[in-house]
């Protein structure tokens, strides 16, 4: 994912890349050959810099993250945030007692066809179901609720009005090497609404997909397609003669027109520069860190190996 940062860093109008830091220098001189810059040779040395993108593995990124929170150096770092609820915590904390600019990585939220499926949103949801299936790739990426089903949770958040759930429930599949590939939950909130989410690193093919469905129609976003379609049911009626069809459903079916602004990974260098120029509220960034990982916590925990059953 660094190297993808980079690229938009490169491409911008507004940004340059000074520094690249890692501890695989063949990976920081390929980076560096492509789209310039310079290496750093330690973590301080990024404190030279007006901004930083910290996408290394999450383990590592309580550590990075606290230095340059320390001095004051804005930050967009990669979902998740941290590898703890409590580092999550800490890490939000410091940002705003040093009013600091802080941002997580939740990408989806700057895809346009999210971005237009909330303009069309005019009633309340009350069901959000995702899917969000990638292919197996062999790397050690953490469990798939913060890997893939935190961008959902995010999504579903969102969608409800930044609403917590009153009752989460997760489940999952765990490899053999125990960690978590195929996850499922389901979110109840204080309306009544519910958000059935999926995630899966075992499928065959890649999907992401979002269904909201409302009083009055259904909207499907395709997020990898970054197209939306709206249904609305007009008119259901069950004629008299019983010798026609015995029931009879007319739905209407939009597609409107989905304005692509830039790629999602440019939009969101674009927001995080808007926030370090106090065009963007930080605090309200900060603010909506928390929620979908506490909601990511609990469904982890949830998901953890469980006891066996003792025979009765």
């Amino acid at each position: 994912m660094g190297s993808n940062h980079a690229r938009v860093v490169s491409l911008s109008q507004e940004e340059e890349l000074s520094l690249v830091f890692d501890i695989d220098s063949d990976s920081v001189a390929r980076l560096l050959d492509k789209y310039g810059g310079q290496e750093a040779r330690d973590l301080e040395e990024l404190t030279q810099c007006d901004a930083v993108v910290i996408a290394s593995p999450t383990q590592l990124h309580y550590e990075q993250a606290s230095l340059l929170l320390e001095a004051k150096i804005p930050l967009l770092v990669e979902k998740p945030l941290s590898s703890t609820l409590e580092e999550v915590k800490s890490l939000s904390d410091l940002a705003l007692r040093n009013e600091t600019v802080l941002l997580c990585g939740f990408v989806e939220r700057f895809n346009p066809s999210v971005r237009l499926a909330m303009e069309l949103l005019t009633e309340d949801a009350i069901h959000i179901m995702t899917q969000r299936h990638s292919p197996a790739d062999g790397r050690k990426l953490g469990s798939v609720v913060n890997d893939l089903l935190i961008h959902d949770i995010d999504l579903a958040l969102r969608f409800l009005g930044k609403r917590m759930p009153i009752l989460t429930q997760g489940s999952a599949w765990n490899s053999s090497h125990g960690q978590s590939e195929i996850a499922d939950c389901i979110l109840k909130f204080e309306n009544e609404s519910l958000a059935t989410l999926s995630a899966s690193r075992m499928g065959q093919r890649k999907i992401r997909t979002i269904s909201i469905l409302s009083d009055i129609n259904l909207i499907e976003v395709d997020l990898l397609r970054a197209d939306v379609t709206v249904y609305k049911n007009i008119r259901q009626e069950q004629p008299s003669d019983t010798k026609s069809l015995t029931y009879r459903s007319e739905t209407v079916i939009d597609i409107p027109f989905v304005r692509h602004a830039g790629e999602p990974l440019a939009l969101e260098h674009e927001h995080f520069l808007r926030l370090i120029r106090g065009e963007a509220d930080p605090v309200e960034e900060v603010e909506s860190i928390l929620g979908p990982h506490s909601v990511a916590d609990e469904i982890q925990r949830q998901c953890e190996p469980s006891k066996k059953i003792q025979e009765l």
